[in-house]
């Protein structure tokens, strides 16, 4: 029961260490402890939450973005808003905007919290996409964890518990917090508020690849495509962990359910995914892709982060493509042709993009300044640049490196170090996996306004490319005059290495 949630600190941070021991070294050594227990009822919907956190200053708050469109944020929804000492007496404060609670005379110390959390939002259309906010459909809740839980800047894990109706169970991204019923452990503030999970009537499914566990909810019409979609996201789950064969023991929970239009979106270690037409092997190109490129943002994206958002958005976004397209063709969810059509449609708008006068000139290390404007320079220029990489350095190394090595040492050097990258460090990693120095080709291609001659770069790989550049038009072929290593090349793309 929830009780087990509060047993003596000592004793319980010794089974949270073991859960945890194969997390980054920046999480495992942090020695403060925040407890949530959330209560959460159908009828009305909602949570009361009890927390105990430590907090510096007196302030606290809820996450302060994805509910732009209210005054009050995320705030909104909370209400009985309540904050005592550890010696239970109460504990005066201000309500500021934007979601933040001010203790007066800015405490420093244990907090005890309790307040509610008005969940019938969930059944209401959210202007930007349910998936960043919630939904509530046949008996099932899928909920931000930003709505629900007031923190502290304190560092910290946080151990959190669910109670929840007798026939419902949760799905979290987060470990399991020992043999406690739905009880886990937070690595720190912003792995409890940046995710997202699932209570209630719905379908899970639970596979491993390695030390990764993944979690697919499908609730709602969703919850009849299980058949289809469990086996599609195991296969890209394997195909991302032959990728990243250091990750440590982690969990991710990936989300499905239908809304009026098709949409995703990643959290840290989450993602939500809607449909709004009905899931079928035949748009598996649509559905899959979506869901391998949220989920590839595991990594690039959340665990390999820039230091500079909007100058590395072509690599983020881009690589993250490429690497989506080629689980699919490489794990045999597509046909070799359905991959060449796809190759087709990101050189056509990669090459309309930088000769469109539309687009003025706009390199792709500028794109991602107006990521919505710039689209096509961000996605399929991203993708055209990680394509090119990958035979450059597939040809440097007599295709004993690649693309996937690049992203593997990224990895290891910031993903696993929490260190940011910078933009540089993508060049110095490039020009470290190819063994010779590639400051030249993002000089030319990524910084500079110079046109990448894919048709050439297809040649390397065996293909031949035809072009209307001006209208987007661009059309693959296998050449007939490649070389055998030319072939190679290519054969080592469309394949499992």
């Amino acid at each position: 029961m929830l009780n087990k949630l509060f047993v003596p600190v000592p004793f319980l941070l010794l089974v949270v260490l073991g859960q945890v021991a194969a997390q980054p070294v920046a999480a495992r050594d942090q020695d403060t402890t925040g407890e949530y227990r959330v209560k959460v009822s159908e009828n009305p919907l909602s949570a009361a939450v009890d927390a105990r956190i430590p907090v510096k200053d007196g302030k606290l708050f809820i996450a302060a973005w994805g509910a732009n469109q209210l005054p009050a944020g995320w705030a909104t929804f909370v209400s009985e808003f309540a904050a005592r000492d550890g010696s239970n007496r109460p504990l005066p404060f201000e309500t500021k905007p934007n979601g933040v609670w001010q203790l007066t005379g800015g405490f420093t110390g244990i907090v005890r919290l309790s307040y509610k959390v008005d969940l019938s939002f969930t059944k209401n259309k959210w202007p930007y996409g349910n998936e960043q906010a919630g939904s509530f459909q046949d008996n099932a809740l899928f909920v931000v964890s930003k709505a629900l839980f007031v923190v502290s800047d304190v560092v910290g894990m946080r151990r959190i518990a669910f109670e929840t109706p007798p026939t419902w169970k949760v799905s979290a991204p987060w470990q399991p917090l020992g043999s406690a019923p739905n009880a886990f452990v937070a690595t720190d503030k912003d792995d409890l508020i940046n995710n997202s999970l699932v209570m209630g009537k719905h379908v899970e499914y639970v596979f491993n690849e390695g030390n990764f566990t993944f979690i697919l909810a499908l609730f709602g019409r969703a919850a009849n495509s299980r058949d289809l979609l469990a086996p599609t996201l195991q296969r890209v789950v394997r195909s991302y962990v032959r990728v990243f064969d250091k990750t440590p023991r982690s969990r991710y929970l990936m989300t499905v359910f239908y809304s009026d239009e098709a949409d995703a979106e990643a959290y840290s270690k989450s993602s939500a995914f809607t449909e709004h037409d009905t899931i079928t092997k035949n748009n598996l190109i649509l559905w899959g892709n979506t869901l391998a490129h949220e989920f590839f943002h595991s990594w690039n994206g959340h665990a390999i982060r820039a230091e500079d958002y909007e100058s590395t958005q072509w690599f983020s976004e881009g690589v993250t493509e490429y690497f989506a397209n080629l689980a699919l063709v490489q794990q045999g969810l597509i046909s070799r042709d359905l991959f060449v059509k796809k190759m087709e449609k990101h050189f056509g708008l990669y090459l309309y993009f930088k000769t469109s006068p539309a687009f003025a000139g706009v390199t792709l290390k500028e794109a991602g300044a107006r990521k919505g404007r710039n689209r096509l320079g961000v996605y399929n220029g991203g993708w055209a640049v990680a394509f090119c990489l990958d035979v450059l350095l597939r040809e440097a190394t007599q295709n004993r490196m690649n693309l996937a090595d690049l992203m593997r040492l990224l990895y290891e050097r910031f993903g696993l170090t929490g260190k940011k990258y910078l933009y540089d460090d993508l060049v110095i990693a490039a020009t470290e996996t190819a063994g010779r120095d590639m400051k030249d080709f993002f000089n030319l291609y990524v910084e500079g306004k110079e046109l990448l001659p894919v048709q050439d770069y297809l040649k390397r790989a065996g293909f031949e490319g035809y072009t209307q550049f001006y209208d987007g038009e661009f059309y693959i072929f296998d050449s007939p005059t490649a070389t055998a290593a030319q072939k190679t090349v290519q054969r080592s793309i469309l394949t499992v290495n």
